[in-house]
Protein backbone atom coordinates (compact mmCIF):
# COMPACT_ATOMS: atom_id res chain seq x y z
CA UNK A 1 0.00 0.00 0.00
CA UNK A 2 1.27 3.37 -1.44
CA UNK A 3 1.76 5.75 2.03
CA UNK A 4 -0.40 9.21 1.79
CA UNK A 5 0.22 12.01 3.51
CA UNK A 6 -2.75 14.85 4.44
CA UNK A 7 -3.10 18.90 4.15
CA UNK A 8 -5.89 20.28 5.00
CA UNK A 9 -6.89 24.06 3.84
CA UNK A 10 -9.03 26.92 4.76
CA UNK A 11 -11.55 28.35 1.99
CA UNK A 12 -8.29 30.68 1.42
CA UNK A 13 -6.05 27.32 0.90
CA UNK A 14 -4.23 28.41 3.91
CA UNK A 15 -2.63 25.52 5.94
CA UNK A 16 -4.49 24.39 8.92
CA UNK A 17 -2.69 20.84 9.91
CA UNK A 18 -0.85 18.41 7.96
CA UNK A 19 0.73 15.45 8.93
CA UNK A 20 4.00 13.86 9.37
CA UNK A 21 4.01 12.33 5.88
CA UNK A 22 4.06 15.07 3.67
CA UNK A 23 6.87 15.96 5.44
CA UNK A 24 8.83 12.78 4.50
CA UNK A 25 7.50 12.91 0.83
CA UNK A 26 8.50 16.34 0.67
CA UNK A 27 11.79 16.37 1.97
CA UNK A 28 11.10 18.84 4.88
CA UNK A 29 12.16 18.67 8.48
CA UNK A 30 9.77 17.91 11.18
CA UNK A 31 9.37 21.23 12.78
CA UNK A 32 7.45 22.80 16.10
CA UNK A 33 5.84 24.63 13.64
CA UNK A 34 5.13 21.78 10.66
CA UNK A 35 1.76 23.93 9.05
CA UNK A 36 4.13 27.18 8.34
CA UNK A 37 6.98 25.41 7.28
CA UNK A 38 4.58 23.54 4.21
CA UNK A 39 3.26 27.06 3.59
CA UNK A 40 6.33 28.95 3.27
CA UNK A 41 7.38 25.78 1.38
CA UNK A 42 4.51 25.16 -0.93
CA UNK A 43 4.19 29.09 -1.92
CA UNK A 44 8.01 28.57 -3.40
CA UNK A 45 6.57 25.98 -5.84
CA UNK A 46 5.33 27.43 -9.59
CA UNK A 47 2.86 24.21 -10.30
CA UNK A 48 1.52 24.09 -6.90
CA UNK A 49 0.01 27.71 -6.98
CA UNK A 50 -1.30 27.25 -10.65
CA UNK A 51 -2.81 24.23 -9.21
CA UNK A 52 -4.74 26.37 -6.41
CA UNK A 53 -5.55 29.16 -8.71
CA UNK A 54 -7.06 26.50 -11.06
CA UNK A 55 -9.21 25.24 -8.25
CA UNK A 56 -10.07 29.01 -7.21
CA UNK A 57 -11.09 30.01 -11.27
CA UNK A 58 -12.99 25.93 -11.36
CA UNK A 59 -10.53 25.75 -14.46
CA UNK A 60 -9.75 22.22 -13.95
CA UNK A 61 -11.66 18.87 -14.95
CA UNK A 62 -11.26 17.21 -11.99
CA UNK A 63 -9.71 18.08 -8.48
CA UNK A 64 -6.50 15.51 -9.14
CA UNK A 65 -3.11 16.73 -10.52
CA UNK A 66 0.19 14.96 -10.51
CA UNK A 67 2.70 18.00 -9.95
CA UNK A 68 6.56 18.08 -10.01
CA UNK A 69 7.70 19.50 -6.58
CA UNK A 70 11.33 20.66 -5.65
CA UNK A 71 12.81 19.85 -2.23
CA UNK A 72 15.25 21.71 -0.41
CA UNK A 73 17.62 19.34 -1.52
CA UNK A 74 16.97 20.12 -4.68
CA UNK A 75 15.10 16.86 -5.57
CA UNK A 76 12.17 16.76 -8.02
CA UNK A 77 9.77 14.36 -7.05
CA UNK A 78 6.02 13.63 -8.82
CA UNK A 79 3.63 13.89 -5.68
CA UNK A 80 -0.13 13.00 -7.20
CA UNK A 81 -2.70 15.25 -5.36
CA UNK A 82 -6.24 14.43 -4.61
CA UNK A 83 -8.83 17.26 -3.36
CA UNK A 84 -11.70 16.82 -1.42
CA UNK A 85 -13.80 19.28 0.29
CA UNK A 86 -16.36 19.69 2.89
CA UNK A 87 -18.01 22.14 4.88
CA UNK A 88 -15.76 23.84 8.11
CA UNK A 89 -16.34 26.22 10.49
CA UNK A 90 -18.95 28.61 9.82
CA UNK A 91 -20.35 26.89 7.40
CA UNK A 92 -16.69 27.72 4.74
CA UNK A 93 -15.08 25.36 3.17
CA UNK A 94 -12.31 23.33 4.33
CA UNK A 95 -10.03 21.18 1.43
CA UNK A 96 -8.63 17.93 2.26
CA UNK A 97 -5.66 17.60 0.33
CA UNK A 98 -4.21 13.73 -0.13
CA UNK A 99 -0.54 13.83 -1.43
CA UNK A 100 0.68 10.36 -2.35
CA UNK A 101 3.85 9.49 -4.77
CA UNK A 102 4.43 6.51 -7.06
CA UNK A 103 7.98 5.40 -7.89
CA UNK A 104 7.29 3.08 -10.34
CA UNK A 105 9.49 3.76 -13.32
CA UNK A 106 8.27 6.38 -15.58
CA UNK A 107 4.75 6.45 -14.27
CA UNK A 108 4.38 9.66 -14.99
CA UNK A 109 5.39 10.06 -18.45
CA UNK A 110 2.94 6.95 -19.02
CA UNK A 111 -0.75 8.75 -17.17
CA UNK A 112 0.76 11.82 -19.29
CA UNK A 113 1.19 10.29 -22.67
CA UNK A 114 -1.94 8.56 -22.26
CA UNK A 115 -4.13 11.52 -21.77
CA UNK A 116 -2.23 13.52 -24.87
CA UNK A 117 -2.61 10.24 -27.22
CA UNK A 118 -6.59 9.66 -26.23
CA UNK A 119 -7.23 13.25 -26.69
CA UNK A 120 -6.11 12.74 -30.19
CA UNK A 121 -8.29 9.87 -30.88
CA UNK A 122 -11.48 11.47 -28.85
CA UNK A 123 -11.00 14.77 -31.22
CA UNK A 124 -10.11 13.09 -34.72
CA UNK A 125 -11.88 10.15 -34.27
CA UNK A 126 -15.15 11.13 -35.91
CA UNK A 127 -13.72 12.76 -38.47
CA UNK A 128 -11.88 9.99 -39.41
CA UNK A 129 -14.78 7.80 -39.32
CA UNK A 130 -16.52 10.22 -41.51
CA UNK A 131 -13.75 9.90 -44.08
CA UNK A 132 -14.04 6.71 -44.00
CA UNK A 133 -17.47 6.05 -44.91
CA UNK A 134 -17.60 8.25 -48.39
CA UNK A 135 -15.21 5.79 -49.81
CA UNK A 136 -17.31 2.89 -48.67
CA UNK A 137 -20.10 3.93 -50.38
CA UNK A 138 -18.04 4.67 -53.09
CA UNK A 139 -16.84 1.11 -52.99
CA UNK A 140 -20.29 -0.45 -52.01
CA UNK A 141 -21.75 1.64 -55.84
CA UNK A 142 -18.74 0.37 -57.65
CA UNK A 143 -19.33 -3.23 -56.71
CA UNK A 144 -23.31 -3.15 -57.54
CA UNK A 145 -22.10 -1.81 -60.80
CA UNK A 146 -19.36 -4.60 -61.59
CA UNK A 147 -21.93 -7.15 -60.39
CA UNK A 148 -24.43 -5.96 -62.69
CA UNK A 149 -22.05 -6.65 -65.27
CA UNK A 150 -21.17 -9.41 -64.66
CA UNK A 151 -24.79 -10.32 -64.78
CA UNK A 152 -24.10 -10.33 -68.66
CA UNK A 153 -22.92 -12.81 -70.56
CA UNK A 154 -21.42 -10.60 -73.35
CA UNK A 155 -17.33 -9.48 -73.36
CA UNK A 156 -17.37 -6.77 -75.82
CA UNK A 157 -15.42 -4.52 -75.54
CA UNK A 158 -17.38 -1.88 -73.80
CA UNK A 159 -18.87 -4.12 -71.32
CA UNK A 160 -15.47 -5.44 -70.63
CA UNK A 161 -13.67 -1.79 -70.01
CA UNK A 162 -16.53 -1.11 -68.05
CA UNK A 163 -15.68 -3.79 -65.58
CA UNK A 164 -12.04 -2.90 -65.71
CA UNK A 165 -13.10 0.62 -64.62
CA UNK A 166 -15.04 -0.55 -61.57
CA UNK A 167 -12.16 -2.62 -60.51
CA UNK A 168 -9.45 0.03 -60.98
CA UNK A 169 -11.71 2.29 -58.94
CA UNK A 170 -12.52 -0.28 -56.41
CA UNK A 171 -8.80 -0.86 -55.68
CA UNK A 172 -8.13 2.86 -55.15
CA UNK A 173 -10.48 3.21 -52.56
CA UNK A 174 -9.78 -0.21 -50.78
CA UNK A 175 -6.39 1.24 -50.97
CA UNK A 176 -6.93 4.92 -50.04
CA UNK A 177 -8.83 3.51 -46.63
CA UNK A 178 -6.30 1.02 -45.88
CA UNK A 179 -3.83 4.03 -45.48
CA UNK A 180 -6.02 6.28 -43.78
CA UNK A 181 -6.64 3.34 -41.06
CA UNK A 182 -2.80 3.11 -41.14
CA UNK A 183 -2.32 6.22 -40.10
CA UNK A 184 -5.00 6.49 -37.60
CA UNK A 185 -4.56 3.64 -35.48
CA UNK A 186 -0.64 4.32 -35.50
CA UNK A 187 -2.08 6.87 -32.41
CA UNK A 188 -3.44 3.97 -30.65
CA UNK A 189 -0.59 1.65 -30.65
CA UNK A 190 2.90 2.22 -29.29
CA UNK A 191 5.57 3.00 -31.12
CA UNK A 192 9.42 2.69 -31.29
CA UNK A 193 10.46 3.86 -28.14
CA UNK A 194 13.73 4.81 -30.34
CA UNK A 195 14.60 8.00 -32.15
CA UNK A 196 14.48 6.92 -35.98
CA UNK A 197 15.39 9.36 -39.04
CA UNK A 198 12.38 10.91 -39.68
CA UNK A 199 11.77 13.47 -42.85
CA UNK A 200 9.57 16.45 -41.79
CA UNK A 201 7.56 16.56 -44.29
CA UNK A 202 6.50 13.28 -45.01
CA UNK A 203 5.37 13.53 -41.32
CA UNK A 204 3.25 16.74 -41.94
CA UNK A 205 1.73 15.55 -45.14
CA UNK A 206 0.32 12.55 -43.31
CA UNK A 207 -0.76 14.58 -40.59
CA UNK A 208 -2.65 17.11 -43.35
CA UNK A 209 -4.36 14.05 -44.22
CA UNK A 210 -5.64 12.97 -41.03
CA UNK A 211 -6.97 15.89 -39.49
CA UNK A 212 -8.22 17.62 -43.14
CA UNK A 213 -11.57 16.39 -41.88
CA UNK A 214 -11.87 17.66 -38.85
CA UNK A 215 -11.07 21.39 -39.66
CA UNK A 216 -13.80 20.83 -42.45
CA UNK A 217 -16.04 19.70 -40.17
CA UNK A 218 -15.41 22.76 -38.03
CA UNK A 219 -15.42 25.42 -40.54
CA UNK A 220 -11.61 25.74 -40.71
CA UNK A 221 -9.42 26.04 -44.09
CA UNK A 222 -6.24 24.07 -43.80
CA UNK A 223 -2.92 24.71 -45.75
CA UNK A 224 0.11 22.70 -45.93
CA UNK A 225 2.71 25.15 -46.82
CA UNK A 226 6.17 22.96 -47.24
CA UNK A 227 9.53 24.13 -48.03
CA UNK A 228 11.51 21.87 -50.47
CA UNK A 229 14.92 20.05 -48.49
CA UNK A 230 13.80 20.21 -44.81
CA UNK A 231 16.22 18.11 -43.29
CA UNK A 232 15.53 14.94 -41.66
CA UNK A 233 15.62 15.39 -37.25
CA UNK A 234 15.68 12.39 -35.80
CA UNK A 235 13.36 12.09 -33.12
CA UNK A 236 10.89 9.75 -31.30
CA UNK A 237 8.12 9.62 -34.56
CA UNK A 238 5.16 8.38 -32.49
CA UNK A 239 5.59 11.21 -29.71
CA UNK A 240 6.35 14.14 -32.31
CA UNK A 241 2.98 13.09 -34.26
CA UNK A 242 1.85 13.17 -30.69
CA UNK A 243 2.89 16.90 -30.77
CA UNK A 244 1.75 18.15 -33.52
CA UNK A 245 -2.16 16.54 -33.29
CA UNK A 246 -2.45 18.46 -30.23
CA UNK A 247 -1.14 21.57 -31.48
CA UNK A 248 -3.45 21.64 -34.22
CA UNK A 249 -6.20 20.45 -32.02
CA UNK A 250 -5.78 23.29 -29.90
CA UNK A 251 -5.36 25.58 -32.84
CA UNK A 252 -9.23 24.60 -34.21
CA UNK A 253 -10.45 24.95 -30.94
CA UNK A 254 -9.69 28.14 -30.80
CA UNK A 255 -11.17 29.74 -33.80
CA UNK A 256 -14.63 30.93 -33.56
CA UNK A 257 -15.54 30.27 -36.66
CA UNK A 258 -15.10 30.36 -40.57
CA UNK A 259 -10.74 30.84 -40.07
CA UNK A 260 -7.33 29.25 -41.32
CA UNK A 261 -4.97 26.93 -40.26
CA UNK A 262 -1.34 26.59 -41.78
CA UNK A 263 0.78 23.83 -41.29
CA UNK A 264 4.29 24.95 -42.21
CA UNK A 265 7.71 23.57 -42.54
CA UNK A 266 11.37 25.90 -43.16
CA UNK A 267 14.77 25.11 -42.93
CA UNK A 268 16.59 27.39 -41.19
CA UNK A 269 20.14 27.20 -40.77
CA UNK A 270 21.11 24.20 -38.46
CA UNK A 271 17.04 23.19 -37.68
CA UNK A 272 13.99 21.64 -39.25
CA UNK A 273 11.00 23.97 -38.62
CA UNK A 274 7.64 23.49 -38.11
CA UNK A 275 5.22 26.31 -37.68
CA UNK A 276 1.58 25.84 -36.83
CA UNK A 277 -0.10 28.57 -37.12
CA UNK A 278 -4.01 29.88 -37.01
CA UNK A 279 -5.75 32.77 -37.06
CA UNK A 280 -7.81 32.21 -33.68
CA UNK A 281 -8.64 34.33 -30.98
CA UNK A 282 -4.93 34.35 -29.60
CA UNK A 283 -3.76 33.68 -26.36
CA UNK A 284 -4.47 36.57 -23.73
CA UNK A 285 -1.22 38.45 -22.09
CA UNK A 286 -1.79 37.85 -18.14
CA UNK A 287 -2.07 33.81 -19.51
CA UNK A 288 1.21 33.43 -21.74
CA UNK A 289 3.76 32.95 -18.86
CA UNK A 290 1.27 29.82 -17.58
CA UNK A 291 0.38 27.97 -20.80
CA UNK A 292 3.30 25.16 -20.49
CA UNK A 293 2.30 24.36 -17.24
CA UNK A 294 1.16 21.30 -16.07
CA UNK A 295 -2.54 21.49 -15.60
CA UNK A 296 -3.55 24.61 -16.17
CA UNK A 297 -6.16 25.22 -18.90
CA UNK A 298 -8.94 27.83 -19.95
CA UNK A 299 -10.76 25.25 -21.08
CA UNK A 300 -13.72 23.92 -19.61
CA UNK A 301 -13.07 20.14 -21.04
CA UNK A 302 -9.40 19.74 -21.20
CA UNK A 303 -6.69 18.84 -18.39
CA UNK A 304 -4.44 21.37 -19.25
CA UNK A 305 -1.68 18.64 -20.12
CA UNK A 306 -1.17 18.70 -23.67
CA UNK A 307 1.26 21.54 -23.91
CA UNK A 308 3.33 21.23 -20.72
CA UNK A 309 3.76 17.72 -22.29
CA UNK A 310 4.19 18.60 -25.84
CA UNK A 311 7.00 20.67 -24.41
CA UNK A 312 8.52 18.16 -22.46
CA UNK A 313 8.34 16.02 -25.54
CA UNK A 314 10.53 18.24 -27.70
CA UNK A 315 13.54 18.98 -25.38
CA UNK A 316 13.79 15.86 -25.00
CA UNK A 317 14.34 15.68 -28.34
CA UNK A 318 16.97 18.64 -28.21
CA UNK A 319 14.42 20.68 -29.57
CA UNK A 320 12.46 23.84 -28.61
CA UNK A 321 8.61 24.63 -28.47
CA UNK A 322 8.00 28.10 -28.19
CA UNK A 323 5.02 30.11 -29.53
CA UNK A 324 3.94 34.22 -30.50
CA UNK A 325 0.85 35.49 -30.04
CA UNK A 326 -1.77 38.83 -30.21
CA UNK A 327 -5.24 39.10 -29.00
CA UNK A 328 -7.98 38.53 -31.58
CA UNK A 329 -4.89 37.99 -34.26
CA UNK A 330 -4.07 34.14 -33.49
CA UNK A 331 -1.66 31.94 -32.29
CA UNK A 332 1.69 30.61 -34.22
CA UNK A 333 3.41 27.49 -32.23
CA UNK A 334 6.94 26.79 -33.79
CA UNK A 335 9.01 23.58 -33.36
CA UNK A 336 12.52 23.62 -33.68
CA UNK A 337 14.59 20.38 -34.32
CA UNK A 338 18.46 19.37 -34.78
CA UNK A 339 18.65 18.78 -38.62
CA UNK A 340 20.92 15.34 -38.67
CA UNK A 341 24.06 15.09 -40.97
CA UNK A 342 23.45 13.16 -44.25
CA UNK A 343 22.95 9.26 -43.53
Amino acid sequence: MIPFGLIILDHEFNILSCNSEVLRMLGLNEKDDPSGQMQNFLSEQEEYQAFLHDLEMKVVPSQQAILSIKSPAGVIRAIRFQVTKSAGTKGKEQYYFFLSTDDTKDWQEIHLNRSLKFNSINKIGPSVAHEIRNPMSTIAIQRQILENSLQSISLDPENENRILKSLRILNTEIDRVSKLMEQFFKLVRSGSKEPTYEDVNSILREIYELVKQYCYENGVEIRLELEKDVPFVHIKRDKFIQVLLNLIINAVESIPEKGLLRIISLKKEDKSVIKIQDSGTGIPAAERSRIFTYYYSTKKDGGGVSLALAQQIIKEMRGRLFFESAEEKGVTFTIEVPKVAKF
